[in-house]
């Protein structure tokens, strides 16, 4: 599954836009060739151009981030993006989705069910599924007894509260950097600001490759 981005709605919110999600716009690298999935734990990067993602198998999850699995029957990964959350659920078409997009506010944690993976498959060091997983655990708000706010559901994914906000100095692309350096991997997060920041650190680790 992708995220579909919707027509301009004008000059402002073209200027908007670009000034949105820290800069999540930007041209795709070049596509790595085809490879054989790295043995072992793998984590997968998802870069849709603007926005990445980080996703999982579900054989993966680790702790209580494990309990998603049961929301998505049938589904072999997830799939974890992180964003502006009136940004993200505001009504496709409705001109304050791209006008309001680019301010600080909530986050949400968008979670999606896949039968299969894209992108580039990052082999993870020992321990790697078991700090990622803490992490997208962690980005999640909480009530008084630890456990997440009910999602809100829409178009066959999930939307969760996060415990951090969303501004433009951490957006979706710094969230994944940050999710990829919590599991271990040499990836640095400061100052990331395009998707081309994540992905260029991705593919340069040992064992990164795009499965064909």
């Amino acid at each position: 599954m992708t995220i579909r981005l919707q027509p301009g709605v004008g000059k402002l919110a073209a200027g908007a836009l670009a000034l949105s999600l820290a800069g999540c716009a930007t041209a795709p690298p070049p596509v790595l060739a085809p490879c054989t999935t790295p043995q072992g734990p793998v984590a997968w990067l998802a870069d849709h151009g603007w926005h990445t993602e980080v996703a999982l198998p579900i054989a993966a999850l680790r702790g209580p981030l494990a309990g998603l699995a049961a929301q998505f029957p049938g589904a072999g990964f997830l799939s974890f993006g992180y964003g502006q959350k009136r940004f993200v659920l505001a009504r496709e078409g409705d001109p304050l989705k791209w006008l309001l997009g680019p301010l600080p506010g909530d986050g949400v944690l968008q979670v999606t069910g896949l039968t299969r993976a894209d992108g580039l498959a990052i082999p993870l060091p020992p321990g790697g599924a078991e700090r990622l997983s803490a992490y997208l655990w962690e980005t999640l708000a909480k009530d008084a007894a630890g456990e997440p706010a009910a999602p809100q559901p829409l178009q066959s994914r999930l939307y969760y509260d996060t415990a951090r906000r969303y501004t433009l100095g951490f957006t979706c692309n710094t969230w994944v950097a940050a999710a990829l350096r919590a599991a271990g991997l040499p990836v640095h997060d400061a100052g990331v600001v395009w998707a081309g920041d994540v992905t260029a650190q991705a593919r340069a680790l040992p064992g990164a490759c795009a499965p064909g």
